[in-house]
């Protein structure tokens, strides 16, 4: 079995898709994880409001242990929750961190390089170049035509060949 994905790229995915209005789809293909992945954390998040509860939400219902360790937790950090206001990094650091992390978004060349499409394309026009494009068989000059005939008297032989047409 896969280990689960980490509640930050969760966010994220969820992020690209509500707030800055991305397809699944394309939050998929940015972040590397799954289209139904993405669609399955969008509509948990449209469910609970909070991507990591419905992530961890199953194991704390199951495992009691875990259950308290989590309770622990939030009892430790909720105190430092309301002291800091949050605070979003500049766009530009924001995306220099993704661009690190999960590589840029592949060039319009290198798509169309990939894409099935393309290769389909100069498929079907090699083809259409040799079918169509063949010059057409030269002319094949007919045989020359030589008849030797022999004199009814004797010895000498004479050639004749037969004009071109």
């Amino acid at each position: 079995m896969a280990r689960p994905l980490s509640i930050d790229l969760r966010e994220r995915v969820v992020d690209a898709v509500v707030r800055q209005q991305m397809s699944c789809r394309q939050a998929a293909a940015r972040f590397g994880v799954g289209v139904s992945t993405s669609v399955a954390w969008v509509a948990r998040y449209r469910e609970t409001g909070s991507v990591a509860e419905a992530a961890c939400s199953a194991r704390v219902a199951r495992d009691p242990a875990f259950a308290a360790e989590v309770a622990r937790w939030r009892g430790t950090f909720e105190a430092l929750d309301g002291e800091f206001a949050e605070a979003a990094p500049p766009a530009r650091v924001l995306a220099q961190a993704e661009a690190r992390l999960f590589g840029r978004p592949p060039s319009l060349a290198a798509r169309l390089w990939d894409s099935v499409g393309l290769w389909r394309g100069v498929a079907a026009a090699a083809g259409a170049v040799g079918f169509f494009g063949r010059p057409p068989a030269p002319e094949v000059a007919p045989p020359l035509v030589a008849t030797v005939a022999g004199r009814p008297g004797g010895g000498q032989r004479a050639v004749r060949r037969a004009p071109r047409p």
